[in-house]
């Protein structure tokens, strides 16, 4: 009996090994080298740019095609220091009629309660 016990604990542990390497290395190729602001206004300055969304936490989103036959895309993401900077920058671009951005959107920032504003620090 003390056999089969050691036995299935040494499969167990085993198991979880494979595992855990696993999914380590699956994070690990999953990992994308962070790209700077300059960037992500090359990709406007490109006309990459398919569509882009800047969440409430000012995330910065973008779905980018590598080149304007291909039909493969590519999602970015990019935390922002300031919206309205990327709003002034990117103005232009959203303006010019050959722009290839389909789809955006800025979700509103959240708000406090009034009632906030009345708290001492």
């Amino acid at each position: 009996m003390k056999k089969n016990v050691k036995i299935f604990l040494i499969y167990m542990m085993l198991i979880f090994v494979i595992g855990f390497v696993g999914i380590q290395l699956f994070q690990l190729m999953n990992t994308q080298e962070p790209i700077t602001y300059s960037e992500v206004l090359g990709y406007f300055e490109e006309n990459k740019v398919v569509e882009f969304n800047v969440d409430d936490t000012n995330l910065l989103t973008m779905v980018i095609k590598e080149n304007a036959d291909s039909e493969t895309t590519q999602t970015i993401s990019y935390q922002l220091k300031e919206l309205e900077y990327l709003r002034d920058d990117i103005e232009g671009y959203l303006k010019d009629p050959d722009c290839q951005v389909t789809k955006f959107d800025y979700e509103p920032e959240t708000e406090l309660p009034v009632w906030v504003s009345f708290v001492p620090y």
